[in-house]
Formats: C-alpha cells, sequence, structure tokens
C-alpha cells in the first residue's frame, strides 16, 4: 500500500532542491531572467521575451556647449527552446519508502539527469561570446594564461567576478603548467591543484572545468579591410547599427561567426552572415549591434584569420553575462500535480497511473531558454590549427 503522507507537493519541493544543489553553469554564469516572463503560464518551447543591454556614450570635454548623444540600446531574444523531462514507472512499494529514501532511489537519479542536460544547453551559449583568444597552445604555460587574460583586460571583462570554465582537454592543459601545481608560486593553492585537481583561483581569474561544454569548431575567414563611416566620418557605423561598413577590402572572406577586431576599438563584433569576398563588397551584417563608438579609416582584421580551424575550449567572463529563464509550467488538468519555483528554477512532478499499462508513473519536466545577456563581457578561448 502506497504511503499517502508522501505528496506530489514533497516530491516536487525535494526535486526543486535537488536542482539547484547539481546545477553548474547557472550557478557560475548565468543572471536569473525567469521573471521577464512573468506569471500569467501557459508558456511552452517557441516563446520569447526580448532582453536589453545597456549602450556606450563618448565621453566629451565640455568648452560652451554639450552635444546630445542617442540611447541605442541593443536588444537579444530570450526564447524557450528545451522542454526536458525524465518520467519514470514506480511501485506502491517504492511511494511507501521515506521521502529520504525516494529521494536517494528515484528523484536524485532524476534530477542528476536533467541537471546534465540543463548544463549542457547552458553552456552551449557559451559560443556566443564577443571577443575570442585564438592560440596554437592555449593556456599550456604562464605566459598563455597572461595573454588570454590581456584580451579579456583590453576587452573591458569587468575583473571583480571574473572565472574560467574549460572543457576537459584544456582542464588537463591548465593543470600540467607548472604555474598551477608549483608552491613557489601558489602557496598552498598548488598543493591543493597537484594533490586533488582543484584549480581554484589563478590570475584574477576563478578557474572551473565542465565536461558539459559542447564542442564546436569552424574555419574562420582571413579577410581585411578598413571602417568607412561615410560623409563626415558619422554617416556610417553608428552605435545601434547592426551592419558594418567597409571600403573594399581584400579577396577573402568574412565568414559568418568571425570575430573582426577593429582597431581602436575594445571588443570585436561577429559576423552574421558570410561575405565570401570582401574586395566586392563594402558592409557585412552584424550578429549584435555596433555599441562602441567605431574610427574612420580603422583597420579590421578576423581574430584568428588565417588558421584553418578554431577548436573552442573554454570561455573567460564576469560572472552573470548570460541569462536563462525558467518559468512555470502549468499544471495538467485531472492529474495530480505540482509546480514548484525558487531562485529563478522552476519545475513540474505528475503522477498518474495508467489504466492501459496498469503502472503507476512519476513525470518531473521543466522548460528552459537561454542566451547572452550581454557578449561584451565574455571571451572565448580557443586552439587554432595553423
Amino acid at each position: 500500500m502506497a504511503n499517502n503522507y508522501i505528496t506530489v507537493d514533497m516530491i516536487a519541493a525535494e526535486a526543486l532542491m535537488q536542482l539547484e544543489n547539481n546545477l553548474v553553469a547557472a550557478n557560475l554564469m548565468y543572471r536569473d531572467k525567469t521573471a521577464d516572463f512573468g506569471s500569467v503560464g501557459g508558456y511552452r518551447v517557441g516563446d520569447s521575451i526580448n532582453i536589453k543591454t545597456r549602450p556606450d556614450f563618448e565621453v566629451q570635454e565640455f568648452t560652451t556647449t554639450t552635444v546630445d548623444q542617442e540611447v541605442r540600446e541593443s536588444k537579444r531574444a530570450l526564447t524557450i527552446e528545451k522542454h526536458l523531462d525524465v518520467t519514470i514507472p514506480y511501485t506502491d512499494r517504492e511511494m511507501a519508502l521515506s521521502i529520504e529514501s525516494l529521494s536517494e532511489q528515484l528523484i536524485a537519479p532524476a534530477i542528476i539527469s536533467i541537471a546534465d542536460e540543463v548544463d549542457k544547453y547552458l553552456l552551449s551559449k557559451a559560443w556566443q561570446a564577443r571577443g575570442l583568444y585564438a592560440s596554437a597552445t592555449p593556456l599550456a604555460s604562464a605566459a598563455e594564461i597572461a595573454n588570454a587574460r590581456k584580451v579579456a583586460n583590453e576587452q573591458q571583462i569587468p575583473m571583480m567576478g571574473r572565472i574560467g570554465i574549460v572543457n576537459s582537454s584544456l582542464e588537463a592543459t591548465l593543470l600540467g603548467t607548472d604555474v598551477f601545481h608549483k608552491f613557489d608560486t601558489r602557496g598552498e593553492p598548488g598543493v591543493n591543484a597537484l594533490q586533488e585537481a582543484s584549480m581554484g583561483r589563478l590570475m584574477g581569474i576563478d578557474w572551473y572545468s565542465s565536461v558539459n561544454f559542447t564542442d564546436f569548431n569552424y574555419a574562420p575567414g582571413a579577410a581585411t579591410a578598413t571602417t568607412d563611416n561615410g560623409a563626415g566620418g558619422n554617416t556610417n557605423n553608428r552605435i545601434g547599427t547592426s551592419t558594418l561598413t567597409f571600403d573594399a577590402g581584400s579577396a577573402a572572406a568574412f565568414n559568418a561567426g568571425d570575430r573582426l577586431q577593429i582597431a581602436g576599438v575594445y571588443r570585436p563584433v561577429i559576423v552574421a552572415s558570410t561575405v565570401a569576398n570582401a574586395s566586392l563588397a563594402t558592409t557585412v551584417t552584424l550578429v549584435d549591434p555596433i555599441d562602441e563608438l567605431i574610427p574612420d579609416n580603422a583597420a579590421i582584421s578576423v581574430v584568428g584569420g588565417g588558421n584553418s580551424d578554431l577548436a573552442y575550449q573554454g570561455i573567460i567572463l564576469a560572472q552573470n553575462s548570460f541569462a536563462f529563464a525558467m518559468p512555470p509550467l502549468d499544471s495538467p488538468p485531472g492529474a495530480e500535480s505540482a509546480v514548484v519555483s525558487a531562485n529563478g528554477l522552476s519545475l513540474r512532478v505528475v503522477r498518474d497511473y495508467s489504466q492501459t499499462t496498469k503502472t503507476s508513473r512519476l513525470s518531473i519536466d521543466l522548460i528552459l531558454g537561454a542566451t547572452a545577456y550581454d557578449t561584451r563581457k565574455s571571451l572565448i578561448i580557443a586552439d587554432a590549427t595553423a
């Protein structure tokens, strides 16, 4: 006989606690935007909201009058893309267990699987980062780590709360460097890195690893050009526009996904659509609107350009530079269910009995969406193949 004391509300509360305890990426890099979806319910895969990031302004020397500047914000769509579910057949014997035993045997294994998929999905958004550090030997020495930090500094990624997340290959590279495990360079953290393989903080970055990074490889373009701001030097390439205008460039490509570095600009811009031959074109469409002042006649180059392949292996970022939403699902009519939400997380538990199969089932599900909240605050680390 089932233990009627264990209600779906109790199961849902335990499942939510387990989910929060087992998530990694959501706690490191994501800003909760669940509340932006509101509380009306009825959300499903495909629903979206727009989130805004702040613009940049030009500081001017005051003489006799001030000059008004346009407020041009960047908008990004945050779309619900995932509906994750684990449905478990159970017996009366299992429902007769205490909530602790039920959690150990059913709830925790289900939630660990869900949390793993949530982290994989969230980390797949890391490749939306604006910046890119490409090297044939990424993070393989103190100098390499310092160079990656230098690029992050130049991109103006905030120093406070700066973190690095790497895949297992790059973790092995880091732990194999002297700077990570030698006592004379790191003291006790070096001993921990050697004995426990924990990375900790180095060069102003808190380092973490995850096996859930989605592999991503692509061949960058190799075109070069110079910016063309038009008549008076301020007609084109204005903050808020999504097109970069240039003087006819070299006979090579700007590929979709390329990060273009512009001389005198802190952060790269990302190419949205391939330009097969820059010598035959004068514009390239960008993923995000321009959010910095673009100098006229400034050199444009592809970050990592000229390499045959870039393998994305990690990311340096400011905390909360990405956004996620996990809005609550509706309770299905005619079923025993509970929907619980806390700290931006939400899941649903449904318990029912099938007359067809003569089995009882417990379903735990949630919906999820994520995107870069501010692409300016993150930097991809890539292994470059010449």
